[in-house]
């Protein structure tokens, strides 16, 4: 009998979605010739037989993948629901999906960093050290309000917390090197994926969803040991698919929930990225 997932993607996600995961991935799993379900998060239903998503038993697949967090209004009950169900059949527990996205998780990896919803605090921080700052939604996405804070400027924070009253914002130290491209490093299932260098055509924002230019990377450009590290705390955590984001010897974040870069890979070095993912999840679940 083949293995079975359940993917809960949004109704509206191809009118959303910065990346085509939500297509490629359940293609994938097809062509891998697993039973394949799609189910939208916000129909999930809670029965005295258990969970289900569009008349789809949840406990019967193998594995469950959640694309996205689905729409806001009701998410964390989405997420008390799928709490109910073994952690082990989800491609990450949702515990991780739900607290392991944001700008303060590996912060020992990453450039100096404040977190806070002080505005004035912040800003005192960039004046008292001075120099070149980045200033970031702390559970922002996609490049959105990642400002550049140089040394004369420490207003801006101000002005820009203050369109998000009470969010928090992570104030990292800028680094010289992102002006070159971040590296994304995809994993999946235990295993390392792929890298790509991400080229900022926006100012510092190198996501492509913020028009950011994507290039092969040569294999002396990757921080393999800090790679290795995130990588190993990942395993640990039981976190089965995720994107690495790195600039010199610097972490810039984790991201776990939805991150793109499959068919950037595909496209760049012209093979069946998709398929390496399918093949790493299976042999990591022996399925």
């Amino acid at each position: 009998m083949p293995a079975s997932v359940i993917f809960l993607i949004s109704d509206d996600a191809s009118q959303t979605a910065s990346n085509d995961n939500h297509i490629r991935l359940p293609q994938a799993f097809t062509d891998g010739n697993w039973t394949v379900h799609i189910g939208a998060p916000e129909r999930l239903t809670l029965t005295p037989e258990g969970l289900t998503v569009d008349g789809f038993a949840l406990h019967k697949a193998d594995l469950i993948w959640p694309l996205g967090f689905g729409s806001r209004a009701g998410f964390l009950d989405r997420a008390h629901l799928l709490r109910q169900l073994p952690q082990d059949k989800l491609i990450s527990p949702i515990a991780e999906h739900v607290l392991g996205h944001g700008k303060a998780q590996w912060s020992e990896y990453c450039p100096p960093t404040y977190v806070s919803n002080d505005a004035a605090y912040l800003q005192r921080i960039a004046k008292e050290f001075g120099g070149d700052w980045v200033l970031k939604p702390l559970a922002g996405s996609y490049g959105r309000d990642v400002h550049h804070v140089q040394s004369n400027q420490s207003g801006i924070i101000c002005d820009v917390m203050q369109e998000q009253p009470r969010s928090y914002f992570a104030l990292q130290r800028f680094i010289a090197g992102i002006i070159e491209g971040e590296v994304r490093t995809l994993v999946a299932g235990g295993q390392i994926i792929g890298s790509y260098r991400r080229l900022p055509q926006n100012g510092i924002r190198a996501n492509l969803s913020a028009l950011g230019r994507a290039v092969p990377v040569r294999d002396q450009e990757i921080d393999a040991e800090l790679i290795g590290k995130v990588h190993k705390d990942l395993q640990r955590r039981h976190i089965g698919y995720a994107a690495i984001d790195t600039v010199d010897r610097y972490l810039m974040e984790v991201n776990l929930v939805n991150p793109g870069g499959l068919g950037t890979l595909c496209t760049l070095y012209k093979r069946d990225f998709a398929d390496h993912v399918v093949r790493a999840i299976a042999a990591q679940r022996s399925l």
